[in-house]
């Protein structure tokens, strides 16, 4: 199956009922999902603390100091804040999907790059120094790994990631691929639930080949997460009907096989054993929070501080690690050594929300800024005129251009 086979599969899909047209009354729609939603942000920034609490309270003993035990039987509860990377898939799903809309390939093309790669840069330098000058805390690693980094393909290349948090970046970049044909041929409703269809059979069919050149394409085990959010996006745009709740059931049900696969699956079993009834309760409390958002429930949240700390969230992630970890160690192993380690680990984590807050608010939204519309001088000299046969649905945009969105 070529692009124009599946093109016209796009083109040819029935469409749904009449309250989830795409046609329908732009203003009528506009009032229903035309801003930012705040519960979207405090969800982004809730996960980003529930993953660096699981790194931080999760890790080696010798970094809370020599021969301690700090934080038994409680690790066991805040190690099930890896889950905060699922919710981030679901919630990239959900706003990739929104960003998309009304916008050329080339926009697209160039919101992503922004939003992903300027403040990537810097953490990969930052904590590759770090790393060089703290050998002790992460093990050796190689200047041409560091380099290689910076490209976001070293998994492909057969290089390691510098910090282990980069690998939800390449799983970001392969969704962003695969949706980017999407809006080629312009975004409409059943054109994206076509794409949901044949995702969810990708992912099915990318298990059964266990093919390397079809897991770099299509990644079976982390699409059904993208495609459960952007499920959820139709309903929050079209509302809700049977057609978009299959396929946020679908999206459930292989996301929770591969959460409970023994080999291949969302998790290593020789080293953790976690509840899986917990396990799938969490999930699905996962998905219940963005259908609430999804069913506009929550837009009576109009609190301000939310965007900022969204904003801040994907330097949060992206420096937690590099820099929280020797900053555990040298306080825990230095002056601070007898300190209540509750209180350690308070004041780290308070330091890099701190550090976030700074590095997105007079670093990455400066150069991403600037970054944005030079790519966009660039994109108009160049000429992108999209797809002259593509609807375009008069609406006002769903999400803020800024590069956050």
């Amino acid at each position: 199956m070529d692009a124009t086979d599946v093109g016209a599969m796009l083109e040819s899909v029935p469409t749904g009922s009449p309250q989830t047209r795409p046609e329908a009354p732009a203003a009528e729609a506009g009032k229903r999902f035309s801003r930012r939603i705040p519960f979207i942000d405090g969800l982004r920034i809730l996960a980003a603390l529930a993953v660096l609490s699981a790194h931080f309270i999760h890790v080696n003993s010798h970094l809370w100091g020599p021969g301690t035990r700090v934080f038994v039987g409680v690790a066991n509860i805040t190690t099930y804040g890896r889950f905060g990377v699922d919710l981030f898939f679901l919630i990239s799903g959900f706003v990739i999907c929104m960003s998309g809309w009304n916008r050329t390939v080339g926009e697209f093309a160039v919101a992503r790059f922004v939003r992903l790669y300027p403040i990537y840069w810097i953490a990969v330098l930052v904590t590759g120094l770090v790393m060089k000058l703290e050998p002790h805390v992460f093990g050796p690693t190689r200047f041409t790994d560091i380099v290689t980094n910076l490209t976001l393909f070293q998994r492909p290349l057969g290089v390691p990631n510098v910090d282990g948090v980069y690998w939800t970046l390449r799983c970001e970049l392969q969704f962003y691929l695969l949706f980017a044909f999407l809006v080629w041929r312009g975004l409409t409703y059943r054109r994206v639930v076509v794409f949901c269809v044949l995702g969810l059979i990708a992912s099915t069919m990318g298990v059964v080949a266990n093919s390397r050149l079809v897991l770099e394409i299509v990644d079976p085990v982390y699409l059904p997460y993208f495609i459960g959010g952007i499920a959820f996006y139709l309903i929050y745009r079209f509302g809700p009907n049977l057609q978009l709740w299959l396929l946020v059931f679908g999206s459930w049900l292989l996301v929770q096989h591969t959460l409970l696969e023994a080999k291949g699956g969302r998790f290593d079993y020789t080293t953790w054993h976690p509840s899986h009834l917990t396990m799938l309760a969490l999930m699905t409390l996962i998905y219940a929070v963005i259908a609430v958002a999804a069913l506009h429930w929550t837009d009576w949240i109009r609190w301000r501080w939310l965007r900022p700390a969204g904003a801040m969230t994907y330097p949060l992630y992206l420096l937690h690690v590099g820099l929280g970890f020797p900053l555990i160690y040298v306080l825990s192993h230095g002056a601070m050594r007898h300190v209540n380690s509750w209180v350690l680990f308070a004041l780290v984590t308070l330091t890099m929300l701190a550090l976030a807050y700074v590095v997105q608010r007079w670093v990455e939204k400066p150069i991403a800024t600037r970054m944005n519309a030079a790519l966009k001088r660039t994109l108009a000299n160049a000429g992108d005129p999209g797809d002259p046969g593509a609807p375009r649905v008069p609406a006002p945009r769903v999400a803020s251009p800024d590069p956050n969105s």
